[in-house]
Parts: structure tokens; C-alpha cells; sequence
């Protein structure tokens, strides 16, 4: 069965909840905040800014006492009042700019675009070799003689190296 990818998501520290901050803008303005995180992260070109209009139109959506909750976040340090809208305080500690995740991106496809790139047609590194698994024909990949993960259901049946190995 093929996973789903669910597409970006937030990292959320487990002690949030604990943050003095949070714990003083209060529960109404902690979910416009976790609301927040989720809206840049999804839009990681704007670095952790949020404009009034998204702030109040795509995060308040169904929210009461916006201007409370803004204030609450505000007051906190939660957010930072910013030409325009507000910034996520903290943004760009925890993750990446968009021009590291522009540098990773342009890497990513010089590396997949280079033919003298380090796999071979297979999808193998050309440094690696496949070795039978042990069960059902199938192979597991072994590089610079580090063995991938293998299953409960894989056996050490040779006892000599290189026994099994197709070359």
C-alpha cells in the first residue's frame, strides 16, 4: 500500500502549551497562533509574515474577537506588528527561509539534472551492490558494506562474507 503524503506540515514543540506566552495570551488567542504556524508553513515564501487581510479573513475564519485575539498575540510577543500585517516571532528560528529552502531546491534539481550523478540506471548508487534478501527472491541494496534495514523475516543463512552476494 502506496503512503500519502500529506503535504506540508508544522513542527510543534510538545511543551508549546507551556510557553509562558502562550499560557498568558490565553486559549483563544493560543489557537489563532497555532492557526498561524499552520498558514506559514504552508506559505514558506513569506518567512513567517502574515498580512491583516490573511490574518483576519483566512486564519479568524469562524473566530470571534479577533481584535482580542491579535492584541493577546501582540501583547505577548507571540507576534510582531510589521509593515502590513505581523510576523511569527520565532519564525525563522525553527525553520527554514525561503531563500535556504530556494538554495536546497536549486541543489536538488542541479543534482537530478548532472548525468554523471552518483546513481547508476537502476537507482542504485554506483557504489553499491544488491544482495538477495534471503526470502522470496527479492533484494536488499548494500552500500560501502553497510547493509540496508532488513525485515524480521530476513536470515543469515552463510556465515562467510560474500556468500550470496550477486555480482
Amino acid at each position: 500500500m502506496t503512503r500519502k503524503r500529506l503535504g506540508q506540515y508544522v513542527k510543534l514543540s510538545s511543551g508549546y502549551a507551556t510557553d509562558e506566552d502562550v499560557m498568558e495570551a490565553g486559549p483563544d488567542a493560543e489557537l489563532l497562533f497555532i492557526r498561524s504556524l499552520a498558514f506559514c508553513a504552508g506559505k514558506p515564501e513569506q518567512d513567517g509574515f502574515i498580512s491583516h487581510g490573511q490574518a483576519t479573513r483566512l486564519l479568524g475564519l469562524g473566530l470571534s474577537r479577533m481584535g482580542g485575539r491579535i492584541a493577546a498575540l501582540l501583547d505577548t510577543g507571540l507576534w510582531v506588528e510589521s509593515e502590513g500585517g505581523y510576523q511569527v516571532r520565532g519564525w525563522l528560528k525553527w525553520n527554514r527561509s525561503s531563500n535556504e529552502i530556494g538554495m536546497v531546491r536549486a541543489r536538488d534539481r542541479d543534482r537530478k539534472r548532472d548525468p554523471k550523478s552518483e546513481r547508476n540506471g537502476d537507482g542504485f548508487r554506483a557504489d553499491s551492490e544488491r544482495i538477495p534478501s534471503g526470502t522470496g527472491g527479492g533484494f536488499q541494496r548494500e552500500s560501502r558494506g553497510i547493509p540496508c534495514a532488513r525485515s524480521d523475516t530476513d536470515t543469515d543463512t552463510d556465515t562467510d562474507a560474500g556468500k550470496g552476494r550477486v555480482e
